[in-house]
């Protein structure tokens, strides 16, 4: 049975998956002190609070943890990166009016699909943080590093208004002796992943250009990498 304060009766049982009511008193944030749960469907959510505006829905995703890796080659003196075609952010770039069965790619080319990341990936393994870090470090970039060298920089909540996933960043020292890879990903798993190199001051000028092909966790892990490691 769940319960639905007077002001969300008009809820539906169609929506595709979960559903959470939030009630106050007096319909505050701050004054929020229980909330009804209802799951309708895996891994797609919808989700109606009330608050002091009244009741309001939406929608998100039920995702597993990222945990991402500042890479710097101490042999070389280069930061590690990889690229690889992202879809979604190949097709935001292409205008509604476009977004046809079959794209134009001679007038959008795929190229503004490819983005510059961290060396991430889901935590899904039950494994520590670390360990997750050091598998997929070496699965994309081809570096054997010890857990020894993983230094956690911080936990996060990404995505917060579609999926509040944890986000985890390390930063970890390697050298040419750690390599024993080519990296690239996992093939059974679909990926196609390029290992790209930049020396500090390409990866500063990469940050001045103001406009960016980049998650948001690469532009703050970069800012903590300058600011606490730059004397290299």
């Amino acid at each position: 049975m769940i319960l639905i304060p007077h002001k969300a009766l008009f809820v539906k049982q169609s929506y595709p998956s979960m559903l959470i009511i939030i009630a106050s008193a007096n319909f505050v944030m701050c004054s929020v002190r229980q909330v009804w749960y209802h799951s309708l469907r895996e891994h797609t959510a919808c989700l109606l609070a009330c608050d002091h505006k009244g009741p309001r829905n939406t929608h998100v995703d039920n995702i597993l943890d990222h945990v991402s890796v500042v890479i710097y080659n101490t042999t070389r003196k280069v930061l590690v990166f990889v690229k690889q075609f992202r879809p979604a952010v190949y097709f935001a770039s292409i205008p509604e009016c476009d977004r046809e069965m079959k794209i134009d790619t001679s007038k959008y080319p795929p190229e503004t699909g490819i983005t510059l990341e961290l060396c991430a990936g889901i935590v899904d393994k039950d494994l520590p943080l670390e360990k997750v870090a050091k598998i997929e470090v070496l699965e994309e970039c081809g570096y054997d590093v010890p857990v020894s060298n993983l230094e956690r920089i911080i936990s996060y909540r990404s995505g917060i208004g579609v999926c509040g996933d944890n986000q985890t960043i390390f930063y970890a020292e390697v050298t040419d002796n750690m390599k024993i890879g080519t990296g690239g990903g996992n093939a059974e798993e679909g990926e196609f992943i390029e290992v790209v190199e930049m020396t500090v001051p390409e990866a500063k000028k990469y940050m001045d250009k103001g406009t960016v092909l980049s998650p948001g966790g690469l532009i703050f892990a970069l800012l903590w990498f300058f600011q606490n490691k730059c004397a290299f």
